[in-house]
């Protein structure tokens, strides 16, 4: 009776050992992969070694890849858009439609300012202000100019040697 209780015993530590045997080797194997694979690739290794680094690298691929992608995105929709557009624009073309230059669009008379004579006078009047204003900057700049060269006029005369008298 003694013999067959201890048994199953000795089959779970067989069990048991060969496991671990199997675990190990399992372990071994895997430990010379990554360690053949780190050797391979020492580039990687470092960044294993410093995460932070690698998470801000992480971070900016991140952020280009996005804004490439949205770049496409973005030329794809102007592509489809002149796609749409070029059917119209031959047909301009063809029959010598032109757009209003920038020159043209100037050179056009807004008559809603024309009609109202009130909004006409404040305008002129805010102009001539302006105008005084402009003479009186210009005058007092004027003035400190020939204040500045008399100023220096009278520094280069004090800082000229003096003649001995004989």
């Amino acid at each position: 009776m003694g013999v067959i209780k201890q048994l199953p015993l000795q089959c779970f530590y067989i069990g048991s050992f060969s496991t671990l045997l199997l675990f190990s080797g399992m372990e071994l194997a895997f430990q010379s992969l990554a360690n053949h694979w780190i050797e391979q690739h020492p580039r990687i290794f470092w960044l294993l070694q410093h995460p932070v680094i690698t998470l801000v690298g992480i971070l900016i691929s991140v952020i280009l890849c996005s804004r490439l992608l949205f770049a496409i995105a973005y030329l794809i929709d102007r592509i489809w858009l002149w796609i749409i557009k070029a059917p119209w624009l031959l047909l301009k073309s063809l029959l010598g439609i032109k757009n209003k230059t920038a020159e043209a669009v100037g050179n056009t008379i807004n008559y809603e300012l024309a009609i109202n004579p009130e909004q006409l006078t404040k305008i002129v009047n805010q102009l001539e202000r302006i105008e005084k204003q402009q003479k009186q900057i210009l005058q007092d700049v004027a003035s400190l100019k020939q204040q500045y060269q008399t100023i220096d006029t009278q520094k280069s005369v004090m800082s000229l040697p003096k003649e001995k008298a004989s």
